[in-house]
């Protein structure tokens, strides 16, 4: 695990970000793969929504072997003719595929096809596509779709009918175990859908709560955490799950904006130099944590003097927020 080492002698560079625009570029083409470290997520918090948030994920320890994910054209893999509106097929085990269309619009899931050990090989095809994703995304983007399919497993034929919805709630800046990464910006993905044995009438009814971690230039997501709810005619099941990509390391994406703070350390007030700015700005405090400790709303003509009073002794990121755009200062307070 790295440790994050902090200055306290001497005026600490700044960052600055402004909001992510996430494109097609972060979902695997053809041949393309991305792999992830899975943690244990039991009792995971995946922090705050909103603008400016800082996660800091890097106390997390690996609870198991790195799962790669492999895209592969669709028409390669066995079933496909299912599946004609898919152009690639993911696979993290090389049993179950799922299939998608992916282009610079939309990653829209059209079903799976498993192959189980005791039901043997099972093809889900969708008749009405799952929108996962709206491309490109920006913070704020909201989606919701309805989507249905039919398919048969052990002797019975189901019916699935479902809603998912997607919004890109937060971004800001993501610590994990790989460093510190800045501009990433967060999308929750809920999936609702239900599984009807027709002859029956017996449903097993499911609830996904997905968070997915995005950063411009690399593929798949950064960071992710799942919640599953299944209701199997009476039986609940749940579990947590979250991944980090062990890859990624260090401070990736950070533009050109920057400003300045003093004293560093500080002890009662801090001043902000904010080159160019004019009028209204947000200043908030975060601890090491991502907590937000302290925020006001102030006006500057290019400076500012804040007094977050006593806060306790130790690091923390101050950020300032104008018309989308961020600059950051990490600050030592005594």
């Amino acid at each position: 695990m790295k440790a994050i080492v902090l200055s306290v002698a001497v005026l600490v560079c700044a960052v600055g970000y402004t909001q992510p625009v996430i494109t097609a570029d972060v979902l695997p083409e053809v041949a393309e793969s991305f792999s992830l470290t899975p943690f244990d997520a039991t009792g995971f918090d995946p922090g705050d929504t909103g603008a400016g948030v800082t996660w800091n994920f890097s106390d997390l320890d690996a609870s198991g072997s790195v799962e790669t994910t492999v895209a592969h054209d669709a028409s390669t893999i066995g079933g496909h003719e299912d599946f004609p509106e898919a152009n690639v097929a993911w696979t993290n085990d090389g049993l179950t595929f799922t299939f998608f269309k992916s282009n610079s619009s939309v990653l829209e899931n059209w079903g799976s096809v498993v192959n189980d050990a005791d039901l043997g090989f099972i093809s889900i095809p969708y008749s009405d596509g799952e929108e996962l994703l709206t491309l490109p995304l920006n913070f704020g983007d909201t989606n919701e779709d309805d989507f249905d399919g039919a398919f048969s497993a052990g002797g019975f034929d189901v019916a699935r009918t479902g809603t998912t919805t997607m919004h890109a709630d937060a971004y800001g800046t993501l610590i994990t175990p790989a460093g510190t990464l800045y501009n990433v910006l967060r999308v929750k993905v809920v999936e609702d859908y239900s599984d009807e044995i027709i002859l029956l009438g017996l449903s097993t009814v499911y609830h996904f709560e997905q968070y997915y971690w995005f950063l411009n230039g690399n593929t798949g997501p950064v960071f992710q955490y799942v919640y599953a709810y299944v209701d199997a005619l009476g039986t609940i099941t749940e579990q947590e799950v979250g991944y980090y990509n062990a890859d990624v390391v260090g401070i990736r994406d950070i533009p050109s904006l920057n400003i300045s703070v003093y004293p560093n350390p500080a002890s009662d007030h801090v001043m902000i130099d904010l080159p160019g700015m004019q009028g209204t700005v947000q200043v908030t405090i975060n601890d090491l944590a991502g907590n937000l400790v302290w925020e006001t709303s102030v006006q500057t003509d290019g400076n500012v003097t804040v007094t977050p009073g006593q806060l306790p002794a130790g690091q923390y990121l101050l950020q300032v927020e104008q018309d989308g755009a961020f600059g950051a200062a990490w600050i030592s307070w005594q």
